[in-house]
């Protein structure tokens, strides 16, 4: 597969493949994530982000923690429940980014 039309990621067990457009909208948002955060630090973003540092930050602690549902010694399987967390954690993200991408445009 060439390398410029997907990137492979590993180390979940599979392989996933993201396409340039995702790859961009992934930058995108992650982008918008931390401008979020900016504006509701400066006052400009009243609408308090706060769900979304606290996902941020269990979902950090959770993978950097040892215990795990699946422990990260089986490998392969140790990284599946890593994997679904921070899946979970960038749908609610992306709901929250969202949101604030809305109140950008009106302003």
């Amino acid at each position: 597969m060439r390398k410029n039309r997907a990137l492979m990621l590993g180390g979940t067990g599979g392989k996933m493949m993201l396409k340039k457009k995702d790859r961009k909208k992934a930058i995108n948002t992650v982008t918008l994530f931390f401008k979020m955060i900016r504006d509701w630090k400066h006052g400009r973003y009243h609408r308090s982000p706060f769900k979304a540092f606290v996902l941020v930050g269990v979902a950090f602690l959770y993978i950097v923690s040892p215990i795990d549902f699946i422990p990260d010694v089986i490998l392969g399987l140790g990284l599946i429940d890593d994997a679904a967390v921070i899946g979970i954690i960038w749908t609610l993200l992306k709901k929250e980014i969202s949101l604030y991408e809305q109140w950008q445009s009106l302003n």
